[in-house]
């Protein structure tokens, strides 16, 4: 009697590793024939104790696939107000224009009024851009100005003004405006997921102010 051994062969077992995909791309995996989820990599049989090790490519897959978060604030727009400087807007109160060397003494009972200077484009939103402008700048602004009252005031019109001479003049009534620009600005997703935000338009506007500021002046025609 022969005192030989058989020897069973092992079976070899197959380990199925789900990973996260920094995991997966960090280690690698063992191609597998037939396996069709093997995703071929760095890692040997020998490498791995003899075990082959499988990863299925769709777990990978979504792992890895993160949807891009929205922001919340997307289609939101505000405006941006720059600093005010202090503008005199002529008024329709104005006299009849006068040679050089003549006083002129004007007295009128009439709605003064004079109207906001702004471009096209930016109109439709006059409202509500001249409300918030009120609040960021401090002083209270409108797209008209109207006051009916009784308008009186004379000057002398001078025969040279800044070294010109003076075809003729005529009395104004000014208004007093803020002239700001505005930026406005809109909420958006940005590229890659969360918030970002950008320019929409950038305008200049000249406003009057709503209280009853006005001060006179000379218009002049030159020779």
């Amino acid at each position: 009697m022969s005192n030989a051994r058989s020897v069973r062969p092992r079976n070899l077992r197959a380990v199925v590793v789900t990973a996260v995909a920094g995991a997966v791309l960090a280690a690698g995996a063992v191609t597998v024939p037939g396996s069709p989820f093997a995703i071929s990599g760095a890692a040997s049989p020998e490498a791995s104790g003899g075990q082959p090790v499988t990863v299925l490519a769709g777990a990978a897959g979504s792992a890895k696939a993160k949807k891009k978060a929205a922001c919340p604030e997307a289609g939101q727009t505000y405006y941006k107000f720059g600093r005010a400087t202090t503008k005199w807007l002529p008024t329709n109160v104005r006299s009849d224009w006068a040679r050089p060397g003549l006083t002129i003494n004007y007295t009128t009972s009439k709605a003064g009024s004079v109207t906001a200077q702004m471009t096209a484009t930016a109109s439709a939103e006059a409202g509500v851009i001249f409300a918030k402008a009120s609040v960021s700048l401090g002083v209270s602004v409108g797209t008209q100005w109207t006051k009916t009252d009784q308008w009186s005031y004379q000057a002398t019109v001078p025969k040279k003004v800044n070294g010109k001479k003076v075809k003729k003049a005529r009395l104004v009534m000014f208004h007093e405006a803020k002239k700001f620009t505005t930026t406005k600005k809109v909420h958006a997703t940005a590229q890659g997921g969360g918030c970002t935000v950008r320019t929409v338009w950038k305008r200049s506007f000249v406003a009057p102010v709503k209280k009853n500021s006005n001060t006179w002046g000379l218009q002049y025609q030159y020779k």
